[in-house]
């Protein structure tokens, strides 16, 4: 709602009947999409180089049929994406619970500067989103190379490639 009426105010043509161009998969209705909280459309992405320069983005289709003036976590760096000499992380999920959370920041500050690892400064992070009342998942990479893929969610679609083309990817493997 908010972004159509956003679009029409900046003079943008309207797309007509979206249900032209939106399709659910087979089997899959409109009421199981808000049942089974499939309206998160986020992707991220995180990499290490040669040189051990570290990135992170995260791009997100947004929450289906969020209230007008809804702000989610992505476009917040340090919330939905971080990336610093030590951590890169992209995370997904309920942004105003991540907001509060303090989002990638707080997983990127847990490993700094507390000593958690890689497994348990995301855990630690989407345990205090949980505790209010959310849910989702992060990717992070380490300088060192060290991979997360952790969620609190029913699945999270997730893979990564090394440099030598190992290739590993899932939704649903359980991640603790």
């Amino acid at each position: 709602v908010g972004a159509n009426n956003f679009a029409r105010e900046h003079g943008f043509p309207g797309v007509g009947n979206p249900d032209n161009y939106y399709v659910l998969p087979i089997g899959v209705s409109e009421q199981d999409i808000q049942v089974r909280d499939m309206q998160h459309g986020t992707v991220g992405a995180v990499a290490l180089d040669l040189h051990g320069k570290l990135a992170a983005a995260t791009s997100t289709g947004g929450t289906f049929g969020k209230p007008e003036g809804r702000i989610g976590d992505t476009p917040i760096i340090g919330i939905g994406t971080w990336a610093d000499q030590e951590i890169a992380i992209s995370c997904t999920g309920t942004g105003e619970y991540f907001i509060r959370a303090g989002g990638a920041l707080t997983v990127a500050n847990r490993y700094a500067l507390t000593g958690d690892t890689l497994e348990d400064a995301p855990w630690n992070m989407l345990d205090e989103v949980k505790a209010l009342g959310g849910d989702g998942g992060l990717i992070a990479i380490s300088r060192t190379g060290e991979i997360s893929m952790t969620y609190n969610s029913d699945g999270m679609k997730r893979s990564a490639v090394s440099s030598d083309r190992q290739l590993f990817a899932t939704t649903f493997a359980p991640c603790r």
